[in-house]
């Protein structure tokens, strides 16, 4: 009996981290996350009031929810040189719309 609760407790650590609600790090962009990263790097520069000429995304995390999250962290250069680190959560619903959720510009 013992031995039956350790394997259950093992089996359901290791799904955990795929359950709804939790974050997991995307290791290749698909078309919904590409829309995404687009319609959120559109929205920064609005908010930062930046236009990138290089943008390197450093990691993309996503989260199942009623819809889906996607958490972009992202280092970028300006028009005038200047290195930027940002990261954003953008929101699709399940009807397909996209909104900016979170938006931090990340000190150097």
């Amino acid at each position: 009996m013992k031995f039956l609760f350790i394997l259950f407790l093992f089996f359901f650590c290791s799904i955990n981290s795929q359950l709804a609600g939790g974050w997991s790090e995307v290791q290749d962009f698909d078309e919904p996350i590409n829309i995404a990263y687009e319609f959120g790097l559109s929205e920064v520069s609005k908010q930062a009031n930046v236009r990138f000429q290089i943008v390197e995304v450093i990691k993309v995390y996503r989260q199942v929810v009623a819809g889906t999250n996607y958490k972009f962290q992202i280092k970028g250069t300006d028009v005038y040189g200047n290195e930027q680190e940002h990261e954003f959560v953008v929101f699709r619903d399940l009807k397909g719309n996209h909104a900016l959720t979170q938006h931090a510009q990340k000190r150097s």
